[in-house]
């Protein structure tokens, strides 16, 4: 009996630890994102880059790409790598990292900050 108990303890925590865990990934990207400084977009090399996005915890959103349009997106991240699949004509892959409220995409080595609303 106390093996049984001891199992179904062993169990839980694991259980428990998994699902913490996979709760800390994907879900300090979920929001609403917006750039951080507007004047950055009217360099060319932030051509791909959104000026405000909003990404749903079930891998769907919008982005704003100013050089395009609006647009529905796919998103996943993993090992600090957003891959964004949407209606335009591109799929981008940026690296990412967030440091509190500060989201930083990199994208051909050029990097643009935004911030979570």
């Amino acid at each position: 009996m106390r093996k049984v108990f001891k199992l179904f303890v062993l169990v839980l925590c694991f259980s428990l630890l998994t699902t913490l865990l996979c709760g800390c990934g994907g879900g300090k990207l979920d929001g609403k994102w917006v750039i951080e400084h507007e004047d950055d977009l009217s360099d060319p090399n932030y051509r791909y880059f959104p000026s405000h996005m909003e990404l749903f915890s079930d891998g769907s959103g919008t982005f704003y790409i100013p050089y395009y349009r609006e647009a529905s997106i796919e998103w996943s991240a993993e090992n600090g790598r957003l891959k964004v699949s949407n209606s335009i004509v591109y799929d981008f892959t940026y690296d990412y990292s967030i440091s509190g409220k500060t989201l930083t995409l990199t994208f051909d080595d050029v990097s643009i900050s935004y911030v979570k609303e």
